[in-house]
């Protein structure tokens, strides 16, 4: 409405409260989006932080199942 209303009357300053408000309501409903995600799926990040952790030991020794030499396979 007010994208509208200072396209009709050429007047700037309603297009940018506009802009503003739809971008920040955007950005708001976003944020709540993810939270309840974040929320209702907690094994997700559980997965992916030890994913994480897997293949960064990967990555630092070299070797899938941990330190190269390592007899017992052990991972970090």
């Amino acid at each position: 409405m007010f994208i509208l209303d200072g396209l009709s009357r050429s007047f700037t300053t309603p297009i940018v409260v506009g802009a503003s408000l739809s971008i920040a309501l955007a950005v708001s409903v976003d944020v709540a989006l993810i939270a309840t995600q974040r929320l209702l799926t907690p094994w997700d990040r559980t997965a992916a932080s030890t994913s994480a952790l897997r293949r960064d030991t990967q990555h630092a020794y070299g070797h899938p199942t941990g330190a190269p030499g390592d007899p017992t396979g052990a991972t970090l």
